[in-house]
């Protein structure tokens, strides 16, 4: 099994001289062509694809990888024989690169609410032979996927968007819930005023 060092330390194979780069931050093992990344319990991390590893994870040839906030074209660095040739990368932190590594890198969240929009929508539905029940579930429905949907227009790109999906759907399964309880309560008051008269 081939071992490749990746670190800030020079008796690395593959040196990074960046000060978020540990002086030996992780490792490549190699065995029979299968490759296997190690994190040396470093202090920002080793990313496969945006996401931080931790500890031995397997490494596929197309995998990005990033040491700290530097990008590593590791494939470039072993040859035919899995052996790193020694190399030093010198890291410009403000590369544009780097720039849309962390872009593509931010973390996105569920809209808020989004879920609960949804299971009012439905439950609201479900209910609208109960009427007022159903009603004041659309409403509150309808209310809680406002909400969310207001901070996804206001900065999408914090959001999750199939998150604002659900919370869409959840919307308009609320106001098909309000309609169909609103038409239940106006026929049984119609109901009650005949019954009334006749009275």
């Amino acid at each position: 099994m081939e071992t490749i060092r990746i670190g800030r330390s020079i008796d690395n194979e593959i040196v990074l001289q960046d000060q978020t780069v540990s002086r030996n931050h992780a490792c490549i093992n190699e065995n029979e062509g299968n490759f296997t990344l190690t994190d040396n319990d470093s202090s920002n991390g080793t990313f496969i694809n945006g996401n931080r590893i931790y500890g031995t994870v397997k490494l596929d040839k197309h995998d990005i990888l990033k040491v700290g906030n530097v990008l590593v074209p590791w494939m470039n660095y072993i040859n035919g024989n899995a052996h790193a040739e020694k190399t030093t990368i010198q890291h410009e932190g403000n590369s544009q690169e780097s720039n849309l590594t962390h872009q593509n890198e931010r973390k996105v969240i569920p809209v808020p609410l989004a879920n609960g929009a949804l299971v009012l929508g439905i439950l609201s539905i479900i209910f609208t032979t109960g009427a007022l029940i159903g009603l004041i579930l659309g409403i509150i429905g309808i209310s809680n996927s406002n909400k969310g949907l207001k901070l996804y227009y206001m900065n999408p790109q914090a959001y999750d968007p199939s998150s604002a999906n659900v919370a869409k759907a959840g919307k308009v399964c609320a106001i098909i819930g309000v309609i169909l309880s609103s038409v239940v309560i106006l026929w049984w008051t119609l109901i009650l005023i005949a019954i009334a008269n006749h009275g």
